[in-house]
């Protein structure tokens, strides 16, 4: 096995796609689809490791709108705000923390212009994440139009030459 031939080594690649074209076992049809295939199959993947990132982010928001419900269910009528007895309240304050919200660390009681500024501090984590979310969301669209063209570029060069196979046929028969 020390004299190899190139096309017995291409053949040893890993990529389907290099071993097949190096080694001109495929017909131009078999080459295209290949092609095509690992092509989708690169953006499928891509999409769906956007789709993942979008949904995680997507509960962070959800757990950032429960802690705005917990804070507003646990203002008192003078709107002040009281969780230093509400150990759940804190554990969420403090994974929001985690999350990059700037909560003042070690406060547990907060006057009604404090609180509504931990409302918009916790709402602008929001936003930033939703911003996130939109921006992820074009690259997804993006990638699924260039799925699409793939798939169109895979037609256009398939069609023409089952066409000109089917104009042989018919010649070759004499009609």
């Amino acid at each position: 096995m020390a004299e190899q031939t190139v096309a017995e080594a291409l053949n040893l690649k890993a990529d389907p796609i290099e071993r097949n074209i190096a080694g001109e076992q495929l017909s131009l049809e078999g080459a295209v689809l290949m092609i095509t295939t690992k092509r989708v199959g690169d953006l499928e993947a891509k999409i769906k490791e956007a789709h993942k990132e979008i949904q995680a982010r997507q509960e962070k928001i959800a757990f950032l709108h429960g802690i705005l419900r917990a804070i507003n269910a646990t203002t008192s009528d003078e709107e002040t705000l009281d969780w230093e007895n509400d150990p759940e309240l804190l554990e969420m304050l403090e994974k929001a923390r985690e999350m990059g919200i700037e909560i003042p660390e070690g406060k547990t009681k907060f006057d009604k212009n404090s609180r509504l500024r931990l409302i918009e501090n916790i709402k602008m984590g929001v936003d930033d994440l939703n911003l996130e979310n939109e921006m992820q969301m074009q690259t997804v669209t993006r990638l699924t139009n260039e799925r699409y063209e793939s798939y169109q570029m895979a037609r256009s060069i398939m069609k023409p030459l089952h066409e000109l196979r089917m104009a042989i046929l018919r010649n070759f028969k004499g009609r």
